[in-house]
């Protein structure tokens, strides 16, 4: 047990945090209040809570100062990583990055929502975060000056935070030292930032409108002319009330209010509902409106500092029910894989300001994927530099059957073991031919039946993945290659069913450990967790099981909180997820893959190799010219090395001037 320093600021600055990101906002910023607690840990009480009065000229408490000097003080803060810079920047005070501890970072590792107030909610606490405080706030923040009543008001609202912060802090599980390295390795990639060519994502913007005018036309044809925008909600939601009444009430308030933000299309589309296709189009084409890539290339250049360097586009355990990566501002995670036939030619165009028709005639496609091809080539090394790169090849469909530990999955794992092309074998086994006549649309499918099918995915599923690939299939056409794919894998389906019969028996037997496969659950308290092979912890807050009419009578449904939901306006229940096998497959198989990817990276800048980048299933180190082929047997051997020989992974290392794969 030691001291904790939990600590919150309020900034102000000219500039908006939310569009130029931590990193350049700290180096405009001045602190005009702050709040404090020092207190053993675990001991933390309301009265501790202290303030600086920065506004009105004050110097730091001493208290503040020694605390934040003091290296055996551990100092957490939500969002650690704004309090740091700011320590950094508006202070002479400099704490090593080692002593810094993110509260959110714990309460999405629990699976709790990473906002503070939702999270207070979630969970239930007696405090709450002041709302109305909060834009009092941000009017000071922007304006820069304030009266000295609304001053301490902003200061009463960071002591509040500082009160909820550290409360949750006393509820939510610590994370063990390995995902703490975890953190600091995955600042120290943020601190270092990505390269990026800052004059081409400046030029890129400039067709914006051509990319708007090509989404349009696609909503137009879909809606039959009654939407031409995707920012026409009334229009959108009219057409949806027509076509999918259903849907309309699956997203409709207690007060009969329709919401089709982000989270709610993500609600719709992962419904059990049967869509028509072109209402999933229709959701489709708003979210390619709100990702359009011109979109990417103003956050790049918002975000990125004078050297050309893009710094804290991560978020450590973002994704809090498998502790994968999120992103801020520019989205790494989704980049466009396919590459230009004559990308070189295209970015010197773009470079030069040429006309949309001279661009799209030298890409040989629309403008909206010209732009979406070329983001990757927007991260470039710096002079004298190169990237190297390797991706874990198909790694989730190698993890998901070695995960399972069914004797059935052995020759599926034989594949990927032998360097079998196992796309080509899948679509053997949907179509019924032999795997050297499988020809180039058959092994498409088998790529996304692998890919959509393994986690209990049904007819939609495949719909919503060959989407992805540029591929419509009509659901008879879906629904066969799913029938298919699961008589050929049949230990899939067991999986599903152990994983979910283990899940209800341990929360009918709280502290008794059951197994399914290489997964093991355990309820401790309302808490159900998946312990993966890494030693990794998956949590579901609030675990009940309940009793539903199935198709056979009354079954037992195992359910948890959702923390990426909130609830509906005036209900105070938190939604909550059905557990079901798939569920956890894909939980238990995405969580151990990002376990997979931690460790290399954590390898790699162990061994002093500067990671930039990397995605769910990729790593990105930028080096000297001179070290390529050192690079390219590092990153192999960080990614190949684990502690589970009989487990196939495979990673072939690439290099280039630019991300162009």
């Amino acid at each position: 047990m030691g001291l904790i320093l939990s600590l919150d600021y309020e900034t102000s600055s000219p500039q908006d945090v939310t569009e130029i990101g931590a990193y350049r906002y700290a180096k405009t910023a001045k602190i005009m209040c702050a709040a404090y607690a020092i207190y053993e840990e675990g001991k933390f009480e309301p009265e501790l809570v202290k303030p600086w009065r920065a506004w009105t000229g004050e110097p730091m408490p001493d208290e503040l100062r020694y605390a934040l000097e003091d290296h055996a003080v551990r100092k957490f803060a939500w969002n650690a990583q704004f309090e740091r810079l700011i320590t950094e920047h508006c202070t002479s005070v400099r704490v090593p990055l080692e002593q810094w501890y993110c509260t959110a970072a714990r309460a999405r590792a629990s699976a709790y929502p990473g906002k503070l107030d939702l999270c207070a909610k979630a969970l239930d606490i007696p405090q709450k975060k002041d709302l109305a405080g909060g834009k009092l706030m941000k009017k000071l923040s922007s304006e820069g000056t304030g009266t000295p009543e609304e001053y301490e008001r902003v200061l009463k609202y960071c002591m509040q935070d500082v009160v909820v912060e550290a409360t949750i802090g006393m509820v939510v599980r610590d994370l063990t030292p390995d995902e703490w390295q975890d953190y600091w390795v995955c600042e120290r990639m943020n601190d270092r930032g990505i390269p990026v060519d800052i004059e081409l994502a400046r030029a890129a913007q400039r067709y914006a409108g051509i990319e708007a005018a090509e989404i349009a036309a696609e909503l137009k044809q879909v809606t039959k002319g009654a939407v031409t925008s995707a920012k026409q909600f009334k229009r959108i939601k009219t057409w949806l009330i027509e076509h999918a009444p259903d849907l309309m009430d699956l997203l409709a308030d207690e007060e009969g209010k329709v919401s089709l933000d982000k989270s709610a299309r993500a609600t719709a589309l992962e419904s059990d509902l049967d869509l028509p296709r072109d209402v999933e189009d229709l959701l489709h084409l708003i979210d390619d409106a709100g990702r359009a890539s011109t979109a990417k290339y103003a956050a790049i250049e918002a975000r990125a500092d004078a050297d050309g360097r893009l710094r804290g586009a991560y978020l450590f355990n973002g994704a809090g029910q498998t502790g994968r990566f999120s992103a801020m501002g520019f989205q790494p995670h989704n980049l466009v894989r396919d590459k230009l036939e004559n990308g070189p030619e295209v970015i010197s165009a773009v470079l030069d300001w040429a006309s949309a028709v001279e661009v799209t005639s030298l890409s040989g496609q629309n403008m909206l994927t010209t732009l979406a091809r070329m983001l990757r080539p927007t991260i470039v090394a710096e002079d004298g530099n190169v990237l190297v790169w390797a991706d874990y090849s198909a790694v989730e469909a190698r993890a998901l059957p070695w995960l399972s530990g069914n004797a059935a999955a052995n020759d599926l794992l034989d594949l990927f073991r032998k360097g079998e092309d196992v796309y080509k074998y899948a679509a053997s086994d949907i179509y019924r031919v032999a795997v050297d006549r499988v020809d180039k649309a058959q092994r498409q499918m088998g790529k996304i039946a692998v890919l959509a099918l393994g986690y209990q995915g049904g007819k939609n599923a495949f719909r919503k993945m060959a989407r992805a690939y540029g591929l419509k299939i009509d659901d008879e056409a879906a629904e066969e290659i799913k029938v298919a794919w699961r008589h050929a894998n049949p230990w899939a389906k067991k999986f599903w069913a152990d994983l979910e019969g283990a899940a209800i028996r341990a929360a009918r037997h709280p502290g008794k450990v059951q197994e399914a496969g290489r997964i093991r659950y355990l309820m401790h308290g309302d808490m159900l967790y998946a312990l993966l092979p890494c030693g990794r912890l998956i949590a579901y807050p609030e675990a009940q099981l309940i009793t539903v009419e199935g198709k056979f009578g009354p079954q037992t449904r195992l359910t948890a909180l959702k923390a990426s939901m909130h609830p509906k306006k005036g209900e105070d229940k938190w939604p909550r997820v059905a557990l079901y096998g798939g569920l956890l497959a894909e939980n238990a198989t995405q969580g151990f893959c990002a376990s997979l990817l931690r460790s290399a990276v954590r390898r790699l800048d162990d061994a002093g190799w500067p990671v930039v980048m990397h995605t769910h299933d990729e790593v990105l180190v930028e080096v000297a010219e001179d070290e390529i082929d050192d690079a390219k047997a590092a990153l192999q051997e960080a990614m190949l090395t684990t502690q589970w020989p009989d487990l196939p992974l495979a990673a072939e290392p690439q290099h280039g001037y630019s991300y162009d794969k």
